[in-house]
């Protein structure tokens, strides 16, 4: 009888929790909705918010940019009982990702991720974990000099060494049949975190057999990737195991988990990782609670965050590019003249030219204009960033952005850096806008210029004694917001972007000097192109960038 007792009272218990749970949810839906309905906005589905939308087949990024457009820079919109503020403003935006400590990154929008990493998605990484964490703040403090200017410029021979195999791949593929450069970029990506970051050779730019071990990490990879993405797209997929293609995509999910721990085990068993590799900063990182080093399951999941990040972004952002320039002669003509100013470029006085070197990487500003803005239109990580105020109730924007507790603040970095209200004629691919110095910075008054008297009287932010603008943080906003920032910005920007430039100009100056791309038919020409625009963990082409390759005349 005491043992029914006791149940009872348990089940009364979790009824009462879940009931609780249930209506602080709606009463908390409810309320923001009355304090944000001044806000502009697409209409959306009481049920299910402005989902329908999300799940034409419009990729989601260029839906954001068009409500940003027709809604201006601040926006509101709901996903099922979450309520969103969506910021294009540059200044805002970037205040926005310089306060991660008070309104952090949205852990429920990034744990799928962590099952990508960790057997069951109970290992946050440095890209999904919360900026408070004693670990995320251990690991990145560890691992960022890894990427200094000095221990960078290191990893140049090998960055150099994966574009020769690249080369050599090109010249001993090259045929009438057009060739996939964005996976031969993701190869040689793939190889560049290799040597760079581990000291180990994947091969991926050494062979196109199939049974080789590049080939068999990215076959390990991609499949690993989409069960991440459909479980992005379908919350409770992971619980519906009596499904075949479900239970296939968790041995996907092991079998990429496994291929990390095997190079964990490698680099742990060999010699001591050089002192400036990547692995060598993360193996010297002490845990923070025991002092010692980290376990093998978290150095295992931020390896794997590492490899995803550096070879998918890099990969997908030098095949964009090589997209967009095959659509512009004149953007190609002048790289070319660039590079031959530099002697790199193919030409028949020229048909052995010297190879880039480190020092070439600062002189070829052309091309890293057309880098910049190729990023501009494609940023691969173009949904962005969603930032939730945890805390309370505040004002941002010096005092005129209303942001109540609970809310959401989405920054989509494709819409920021492609609206109308940050660029002059943003959807033309123009190197030449990236001439003008501090041209990512917004060169607009803004939503909110520091002139303009605030939307509330009895605003909480003001001004400061030194006359600076301040919000309810108490930062500065007399300063210039980005308008471009594909590797993010503040605190949690990429730790690795230094890599992934080099890596890319290296590369491109190398393909330039030798090849020029053109786009095969069978993409469709541009329309095709965007066509098979793919946007989830990143901006990529999902049917590839087939193009023909044309050595230069000697």
């Amino acid at each position: 009888m005491q043992t029914v007792q006791v149940l009872v009272a348990l089940v009364a218990v979790l009824a009462a929790t879940v009931a609780y749970k249930f209506f602080d949810t709606i009463y908390g839906c409810w309320r923001n909705s009355r304090l944000l309905h001044s806000y502009p906005g697409p209409s959306y589905s009481f049920v299910l918010g402005v989902i329908p939308q999300f799940a034409g087949k419009t990729p989601i990024t260029r839906v954001m940019q068009a409500w940003a457009d027709e809604y201006g820079p601040i926006y509101h919109i709901r996903l099922l009982t979450a309520h969103i503020l969506v910021v294009t403003d540059p200044r805002v935006a970037t205040e926005l990702l310089h306060m991660p400590k008070i309104m952090d990154k949205n852990r429920q929008a990034l744990v799928t991720l962590d099952t990508l990493t960790s057997r069951h998605g109970e290992l946050p990484s440095l890209v999904t974990n919360s900026t408070n964490d004693v670990y995320w703040k251990a690991i990145r403090k560890g691992v960022a000099p890894a990427f200094s200017p000095t221990n960078i410029r290191k990893g140049f021979a090998h960055v150099l060494s994966t574009t020769d195999r690249l080369l050599a791949l090109l010249e001993h593929g090259r045929s009438n049949a057009p060739l996939d450069m964005d996976n031969l970029l993701l190869r040689q990506s793939l190889d560049v975190i290799g040597l760079v970051g581990f000291e180990e050779d994947m091969g991926a730019t050494s062979s196109l057999d199939s049974n080789s071990q590049a080939s068999n990490c990215l076959a390990v990879t991609v499949p690993a990737m989409l069960e991440v993405e459909r479980r992005f797209g379908d919350p409770f997929r992971a619980r519906k195991f009596w499904r075949k293609d479900v239970r296939q995509g968790e041995q996907s999910l092991w079998g990429y988990q496994d291929m990390v721990r095997g190079l964990l085990r490698r680099v742990q068993s060999g010699q001591p990782p050089a002192p400036h590799t990547l692995a060598a900063h993360l193996l010297g990182v002490k845990d923070p609670h025991t002092g010692g080093a980290l376990s093998e399951d978290r150095l295992a999941s931020e390896i794997g965050i590492f490899f995803l990040a550096g070879f998918e972004t890099t990969g997908h952002s030098g095949a964009w590019l090589l997209y967009l320039v095959s659509q512009h002669p004149q953007v190609e003509a002048n790289i070319c003249q660039e590079l031959d100013e530099q002697g790199l470029l193919v030409t028949p006085k020229r048909p052995h030219p010297r190879k880039v070197t480190f020092e070439d990487l600062s002189k070829l500003t052309y091309l890293d204009m057309a880098i910049k803005e190729s990023m501009r239109l494609f940023p691969v990580v173009g949904s962005g960033t969603t930032r939730r105020n945890l805390e309370r109730d505040m004002w941002i924007g010096g005092g005129k952005l209303f942001v109540p507790k609970g809310v959401l603040v989405w920054v989509p970095m494709h819409a920021v850096q492609n609206v109308a209200a940050n660029w002059d004629e943003p959807d033309q691919f123009q190197p030449e806008r990236w001439s003008q110095p501090g041209a990512q910075y917004s060169q607009k008054p803004g939503l909110f210029p520091p002139s303009e008297p605030p939307l509330q009287q009895q605003q909480p932010g003001g001004v400061e004694g030194d006359g600076k603008q301040v919000d309810d943080l108490g930062l500065d906003l007399s300063k210039q917001g980005k308008r471009w920032f594909p590797f993010s910005d503040g605190p949690r920007n990429c730790v690795g972007q230094a890599l992934a430039k080099m890596n890319m100009a290296t590369t491109l100056a190398q393909l330039y000097s030798h090849y020029s791309f053109q786009l095969a038919e069978e993409m469709g020409g541009p329309a095709g192109v965007m066509a098979a625009e793919h946007v989830m963990l990143t901006v990529s082409p999902s049917k590839g960038m087939k193009m023909h390759v044309m050595p230069r005349k000697t």
